[in-house]
């Protein structure tokens, strides 16, 4: 067939200057050449691609190998498979115009959860592109399952793209094989598409700052993910948070206790009831102990809110007899009657990162997951 020997020539002047990189898999560099070549216009929009099996002989791999490479493009909008008739170079849109958004009708998600869904909604409206919101309404358990509708929505391209707005390991599993570009909030550091704050640098940014302050010790309130063989090694843990606290007390020469390191030891709800309890209740443990620290850092917003509680219920007195580091979120309020340090994260900069992955995505660019930066403002 014309077309095939057209195709097959080009891979071949391709396959010749070829050479195998390692770690990096051979799936992976067949298609990063054929993005090339359909990118280049050297593979025109509607042109059928030859079968995996005619690919496989054409590059010396295996048909199943084929198979994968072609669906991370399709995946990135640049061929579509019609079933019986095979897979075409895809003709696509001049740029993006709606972008699906997942989030839970869970009543008990966090006000982050809302926050970013709205600024999500201002900033895709803002770039001219339509947000068609999917809330999912089935009960935790079965997060873990494709949710047919969205999935049939996606396969139909009733989107052109995806952003998981509120993000957990069962969910990342299957909308990550959605078959349009997607984007994650919070998910595993290894999803190459994936937005999150920059914890190490939270804790640096706090640690210095109650340092400057005059701090000699420090504590630690916060639900950080408890080590858990469930949780995959690419998912920030507990033991990877508090080592980078102990890493930066040290060279600050800060006092720590084990006391003063109210951190989860076991399963954890993070709803905002939830949270706020916690924060509520530990900063009683922590006040309890016959020493106490200086300084004290509390994550999140929420746990704050709770900590702050317990402060004013126990009449401690800020600055005098404790210094305060606490994050906060920067489109929600904290009512802090005391002076303090916020650490703060931003909503807006979320969002416009995740619609930043998508349009890679959707123009035919890898992405790399973005760590998003933290800044430090005084409260007084």
């Amino acid at each position: 067939m014309p077309y095939y020997k057209a195709f097959k020539s080009l891979l071949q002047n391709y396959l010749n200057s070829l050479k195998l990189e390692r770690p990096k898999l051979l799936g992976d560099q067949i298609r990063d050449r054929v993005r090339e070549l359909v990118s280049s216009g050297k593979l025109a929009p509607g042109e059928k691609i030859p079968s995996s099996r005619k690919l496989a002989t054409a590059w010396g791999a295996h048909p199943s190998t084929i198979d994968v490479a072609l669906a991370g493009l399709e995946k990135e909008g640049l061929l579509i498979r019609y079933h019986g008739k095979g897979t075409f170079v895809h003709e696509r849109e001049q740029r993006l115009t709606c972008v699906g958004v997942y989030c839970t009708a869970n009543v008990k998600a966090s006000p982050y959860s809302h926050a970013v869904r709205e600024t999500l909604s201002r900033e895709l409206h803002e770039a001219g592109i339509e947000m068609d919101l999917w809330m999912d309404p089935r009960p935790v358990e079965q997060y873990g399952e494709p949710w047919k509708p969205l999935l049939k929505a996606a396969e139909q391209r009733q989107f052109q793209a995806f952003i998981g707005a509120e993000t957990n390991l069962p969910l990342v599993k299957w909308q990550s094989k959605l078959p349009v570009p997607t984007a994650f909030l919070a998910a595993p550091t290894s999803v190459p598409n994936n937005v999150d704050a920059d914890m190490r640098q939270f804790i640096e940014i706090s640690l210095r700052e109650l340092a400057r302050q005059g701090c000699r010790s420090v504590g630690l309130i916060a639900p950080l993910f408890a080590s858990d063989a469930r949780i995959p090694d690419d998912f920030p843990t507990a033991s990877d948070m508090l080592s980078h606290f102990t890493e930066i007390t040290g060279e600050l020469g800060l006092i720590v206790k084990n006391d003063w390191m109210r951190t989860v030891r076991g399963p954890f709800q993070h709803y905002a009831e939830a949270q706020e309890r916690f924060g509520y209740e530990q900063f009683l443990k922590l006040w309890s102990q016959p020493e106490k620290p200086e300084g004290l850092l509390i994550f999140t917003d929420v746990v704050a809110r709770g900590a702050i509680t317990a402060i004013r219920e126990k009449q401690v007195r800020v600055p005098e007899d404790l210094k305060l580091a606490l994050h906060k979120n920067e489109s929600i309020d904290l009512f802090c009657p005391m002076p303090a340090t916020f650490v703060v994260s931003s909503e807006r900069e979320t969002a416009r990162a995740l619609i930043e992955q998508v349009q890679k995505q959707f123009r035919g660019e890898s992405c790399e997951p973005i760590s998003l930066p933290y800044r430090r403002v005084a409260h007084e």
